[in-house]
């Protein structure tokens, strides 16, 4: 056994399992210099050496078996094997960033939307009646925004809790002209301020932007339905982030009720 190397030595110095070099035996890809056929123990020289860390390199890159072998073959050479393993991997990776995307919407589509119930103590509320479009919508309600604050400095009046938005009764709706109130919570009555809807409340959170929007308002009408409770306000949108501050949009729809809410 001059010159030969044991198969478990053969696989320290390439890297490979035993598993590995007898499974790839199996296949043909790499065979030993001499199995000792009393024993049955498998030896291979040393200039194999090259060609099992080819293998090795090979799989390691994710290349199939097939096309390992087709190298080893010479049927087709290490470049060619490594450019169509390339443009495979290139559509695999469009296909998984398509699908990462759907997941990104997926989150959004998916929400879960618990429902909260709490009590709204009674307040008061600066307020801003406004027409407006759903195309411009977020944009009127950032600039009605900025007008209540300015107004509260000027009459000495802090904000206590997130704006919301409500829509009065009206015929029918029209996304190209509706209207809109936005409501700005303060510390304390005065002269231009008139009371918040209070009371019962139930409540639910979408986190994200607008596009999915109604799948709260779906959520909590179905719980408004299902425990037979009647609404007595408008629904609301309370804007708890992504209102002119820059952040990531976190809006709370509720309205009051009447009934045991549960």
């Amino acid at each position: 056994m001059k010159n030969l190397i044991s198969i478990g030595r053969f696989a320290q110095l390439t890297g490979l399992s035993v598993k590995a070099l007898r499974f790839y035996e199996s296949l043909g890809l790499l065979m030993p210099a001499v199995v000792d056929p009393e024993t049955g123990y498998r030896y291979y020289r040393f200039y194999q050496r090259g060609l099992a860390e080819r293998i090795r390199s090979l799989r390691e890159l994710d290349l199939s078996l097939d096309e390992v072998q087709q190298v080893t073959q010479a049927d087709m050479t290490v470049q060619q094997a490594l450019q169509i393993h390339a443009s495979r991997l290139e559509v695999q990776i469009r296909e998984k960033q398509e699908l990462l995307q759907k997941v990104y919407l997926a989150q959004q589509d998916m929400q879960d939307y618990p429902v909260q119930v709490q009590q709204k103590k009674p307040y008061a509320v600066l307020s801003c009646p406004h027409g407006t479009t759903l195309t411009t919508c977020e944009q009127d309600r950032e600039r009605m925004h900025q007008m209540l604050l300015e107004q509260a400095r000027e009459a000495h009046l802090k904000p206590t809790q997130a704006p919301y938005t409500y829509h009065p009764p009206q015929g029918g709706f029209d996304p190209q002209n509706y209207q809109a109130v936005l409501c700005l919570p303060v510390h304390t009555p005065g002269p231009e301020t008139h009371p918040g809807f209070s009371g019962t409340v139930v409540s639910t959170l979408h986190a994200g932007n607008h596009t999915h929007l109604h799948l709260a308002y779906q959520a909590l009408a179905a719980h408004v339905e299902k425990h037979q409770l009647r609404r007595t306000s408008p629904w609301c949108e309370s804007y708890h982030a992504g209102l002119g501050d820059g952040a990531s949009p976190i809006v709370e729809i509720w309205c009051v009720i009447e009934g045991e809410p549960t």
